[in-house]
């Protein structure tokens, strides 16, 4: 069911399921990683049957949303507004009360924010610490409240998630952390990504049908200075 509703009733979990909020507000129109990242853990989540899942999405996304979560059980709250200033503070300011009266057994903030109210135990990813390092590869904005967001999760969250252990040790040695630092790499999406059965050769020739030979890249991934393309 979905709900427009910030009033909506405690989470309720069945006996031997964990209840579990998921903010999936920041994933845009047209997701990269983290978006990807945030959409396929609601899918997994959603598809258990030891977890209560409720996400947190924008009004628009109660359709794209929905259709994500179709074949689980999970409850869909699509009421934060889609602009970045009012959404930001969508999450600052109501988001702890609809956690509040949710009262899940967890929150999971899966791109580097949580509510600086949040009064439930927390769980936040931190992708990258390049907002840190690498400021001139970002927007100024973003440089400003990620930084923030940042410092705020290693001092408020129970756990701090890393897709890598490099990522992990930069995040521990920019400064103290409350929680355990969990490296958890990120998933591969089996339905559209496995081995196929040996076949000598026939990679290479359909490759050259495009004009590729050995010795060649191929890489994957959104254009940008912190992915080292060059």
């Amino acid at each position: 069911p979905v709900s427009e509703d910030l009033g909506a009733p405690r989470l309720e979990a069945p006996a031997g399921r964990l209840a579990v909020s998921l903010d999936a507000t920041a994933v845009p129109p047209h997701p990269g990683g983290a978006g990807r990242y945030t959409l396929a853990l609601a899918r997994a989540l959603a598809a258990r049957d030891d977890v209560a899942l409720t996400v947190w999405g924008r009004r628009e996304d109660e359709t794209r949303l929905g259709e994500t979560l179709r074949s689980g059980t999970a409850r869909l709250l699509a009421v934060a507004p889609a602009p970045r200033p009012a959404r930001l503070a969508w999450e600052q300011l109501a988001l702890p009360r609809g956690l509040a009266r949710l009262r899940p057994a967890v929150h999971h903030g899966p791109h580097y924010t949580l509510p600086v109210a949040c009064r439930v135990p927390s769980v936040v990813t931190v992708h990258d610490l390049t907002f840190v390092d690498h400021p001139e590869w970002h927007e100024p904005a973003k440089v400003a409240w990620f930084r923030t967001a940042i410092a705020l999760a290693r001092r408020r969250a129970g756990v701090v998630v890393c897709p890598s252990e490099a990522t992990a040790r930069r995040l521990r040695a920019t400064g103290p952390v409350r929680g355990p630092v969990l490296v958890v790499p990120h998933g591969v999406d089996h339905e559209r990504f496995r081995p196929d059965p040996p076949s000598p050769g026939a990679d290479l020739e359909a490759l050259a049908t495009l004009g590729v030979a050995p010795p060649y890249l191929l890489y994957l991934g959104t254009i940008e200075p912190r992915k080292a393309v060059d």
